[in-house]
């Protein structure tokens, strides 16, 4: 009977997230035969539609692993009052009946009410996630854009620094892909040996905060590349040592910051759900903020793109999203990590005994 629950819940949460990968997999196959810019509108809007499997992973990994260095265990799961140990599924407490699952009033005093969900913590972690996965997203849009735009003719170049310039870097498709090869070749060794070890030394909090301080200054400097000496004369495509050393640095600062930044933000976003039972709205209402900026924010900074290069100041979106960051180091000073258990109804004492 202890396990009757979970074995009723485990065909359909499976068959929940087979059916959504299996759309996201369809979807990313039918971008191959798209034809036009409308159907790949559709195809996105359909990968948006099915795209519930982040939050419904992260809460269960939540879930399932038993102790979080750092923070107390807690003694129950989100909704079913379950504990999960990598051996054995059980009921918290030996003494809890079927009945008392099956009483929605006994459900109801178990679950936060969603009207104190949004505390004050939580809000500025969401805000900070939220402004993350915007500007990070705007790098990953503009990053290619910008190193395959045309240079300038020197006639037309109008460089009046130190902002107003004009131009991308002219380079070909095989370079730009060779600028984002950089990424991984730096990103993937940093998060594989680098982050556990910063981790233990500086704490998730301190860790987040110190490397959040790295995209306010990749951004800054990254419209600069335009202007680095060249081995070829404009309007020729950017080339030789000092843009690609350039490239690299920019490239470096970014993964640097994103490896040991993401990944915490992400923990710290989990630690500030307020409750144990409100863990799977907490991630989903990270998602829905983190899908909502990363829609709008590549969006507003084509348009500033655009604006910029016509203005004759190419860097304005690159500028705007480091002054965005500052803005973001700020408001983590204000953030806390927290224990995933901030508030305590009055069900909670009795539970662990």
């Amino acid at each position: 009977m202890r396990t009757y629950a979970l074995r009723l819940s485990q065909p359909l949460t499976c068959a929940h997230g087979l059916t959504e990968i299996s759309l996201q997999v369809l979807s990313t196959l039918a971008f191959g035969f798209i034809s036009d810019f409308r159907q790949a509108i559709v195809i996105r809007l359909i990968e948006g539609a099915v795209n519930g499997n982040t939050a419904m992973i992260r809460t269960m990994v939540s879930e399932v692993i038993k102790e979080r260095r750092g923070s107390k265990q807690q003694p129950y799961s989100v909704v079913t009052q379950l504990e999960v140990d990598e051996e054995s599924v059980q009921f918290v407490g030996d003494e809890v009946e079927m009945s008392s699952l099956d009483n929605q009033e006994e459900v109801k005093k178990q679950t936060l009410p969603l009207r104190r969900l949004f505390t004050r913590n939580l809000c500025l972690t969401l805000v900070a996630y939220g402004i993350m996965e915007g500007h990070v997203a705007v790098y990953n849009t503009l990053w290619p854009s910008f190193l395959s735009d045309p240079v300038v003719a020197p006639e037309d170049a109008h460089v009046r620094l130190p902002f107003g310039f004009v131009g991308g870097l002219g380079m070909p498709v095989d370079k730009v892909a060779i600028s984002l090869a950089l990424a991984g070749l730096l990103g993937i060794p940093l998060q594989f040996f680098g982050y556990s070890r910063v981790i233990k030394r500086l704490g998730m909090l301190k860790t987040w905060r110190i490397f959040l301080r790295g995209f306010p200054l990749v951004y800054f400097v990254i419209p600069y590349l335009s202007v680095v000496p060249s081995s070829s004369p404009r309007p020729a495509a950017r080339d030789g040592p000092f843009v690609w050393m350039a490239i690299f640095f920019a490239q470096a600062l970014m993964m640097f910051s994103a490896s040991f930044a993401v990944p915490s933000q992400i923990v710290l976003t989990n630690n500030a759900s307020p409750h144990p039972s409100a863990l799977g709205r907490t991630h989903s209402t990270a998602e829905m903020v983190n899908s909502f900026t990363r829609t709008v924010s590549p969006v507003a900074a084509g348009l500033f793109y655009s604006y910029g290069s016509a203005h004759g100041v190419t860097g304005l979106p690159w500028w705007i999203m480091s002054v965005v960051t500052i803005f973001a180091c700020i408001l983590s000073l204000w953030v806390f990590e927290g224990n995933g258990h901030e508030i305590r109804l009055e069900t909670d004492d009795s539970d662990e005994e």
